[in-house]
């Protein structure tokens, strides 16, 4: 009996310590044969987990997004450009009133209904109404998008009525700014002929200067050839002379130098002004052509489905699988080790207790 008990008592030590080194993580080559031992369990649990999880996927009805792309309240200006003129106030309508009351009147009525999110992409101007469903269920979703989008349509006068008086208050405001540019253009008009007249009657008085500044010079000669009273005459032609030569002189500086930089100033102020009234003509045309075509809230397209499915599927959801089919299979063949583990040692504890039971005292 002593061996007996001897015999039991090795394979006790032997397993304890294999049970330490794993718990301990030490050694490796313990869990490998463990996992060998049963392999085929874990085969099975994780192939078996995925291929449940693949006929789910072919099983299971797919769910897709659907898109309807809506412009707000906008216009179309003379380019062609699609502009959005009151995006905010038309996304919080279709969130707030429009939708939720279509939605709730359905149900009302027991007809079928989907959910239906706006999104705003960022800087698009565009309104996004996405819904969740089947592919089967495609027209549904394009009757509640395009039902959304009409009662929207119904309950925006007042958002139509506000959009074109801005849009007519920004026409006025260019209009008048138009004619403002338009009045300043004739005056300096006439500031440029006024200058051109000042031009042509120096150039016209420094010729009648030129003539009498001629005959002042031939009495000047037939003065200083006589002698008595016309010498004193002598002195006030010199000095006549002298003064309509001041005059020359300035009339020349005038014509050289101040008149040009005038003509000048004048002809670039028209030039800037020209630009400007070319500017500002184009804004009249645009907002002209905003107002023309304003446009109430509409669809750009018809309800697109997303080219995956929401969700888990294909390669993807292949992968989670095996992920998940291993450690499904390393947990089972844990629990199956241990739950051996711990019958084998109930049952030597109880031969233990029978041996040492049996043992004369």
């Amino acid at each position: 009996m002593g061996d007996k008990a001897q015999a039991i008592a090795v394979p006790e030590e032997v397993k304890e310590n294999e049970l330490l080194e794993s718990e301990n993580g030490i050694d490796l080559m313990n869990f490998v044969r463990i996992l060998m031992r049963h392999k085929w369990l874990f085969l099975g649990v994780a192939s078996g987990v995925v291929v449940a999880l693949v006929a789910l996927d072919f099983i299971l009805p797919r769910q897709y997004l659907y898109s309807t792309t809506v412009r707000a309240i906008g216009y179309v200006d003379a380019s062609g450009y699609q502009g959005v003129a009151d995006l905010d106030n038309v996304r919080t309508q279709l969130a707030q009133m429009v939708v939720p009351a279509l939605l709730k009147q359905r149900e009302d009525q027991g007809e079928e209904t989907r959910k239906i999110q706006l999104y705003v992409p960022r800087k698009s101007g565009l309104i996004r109404m996405d819904s969740t469903a089947k592919e089967e269920e495609k027209a549904l979703v394009k009757e509640l998008h395009l039902a959304a989008l009409k009662a929207q349509q119904e309950g925006e006068d007042e958002l139509l009525k506000a959009v074109r008086s801005s849009f007519q208050l920004k026409y006025m405001q260019a209009q008048a700014q138009l004619e403002s540019l338009k009045f300043e253009e004739k005056r300096l008009l006439q500031d440029r002929d006024r200058a051109a007249r000042k031009e042509t009657f120096f150039q016209q008085e420094l010729t009648a200067i030129d003539s009498t500044l001629a005959v002042a010079e031939e009495s000047r000669a037939r003065m200083l050839q006589s002698t008595g009273s016309e010498a004193i005459g002598l002195v006030v032609l010199e000095n006549n002379v002298i003064q309509i030569r001041k005059r020359q002189n300035r009339l020349m500086e005038v014509l050289a130098f101040e008149l040009p930089a005038e003509i000048s100033g004048i002809d670039a102020s028209l030039a800037e002004n020209k630009s400007q009234q070319a500017i500002q003509e184009e804004q009249v045309a645009s907002t002209r052509a905003r107002l023309d075509n304003l446009q109430p809230t509409h669809a750009v397209s018809d309800p697109v489905r997303s080219l995956a499915p929401l969700g888990l599927h294909g390669l993807r959801l292949i992968f989670v699988a095996l992920i998940l089919g291993t450690l499904l299979g390393l947990g089972s063949v844990i629990a199956v080790e241990w739950i051996g583990r711990y019958r084998r040692e109930e049952a030597e504890a109880a031969e233990a207790a029978a041996a040492l039971a049996a043992t004369p005292a």
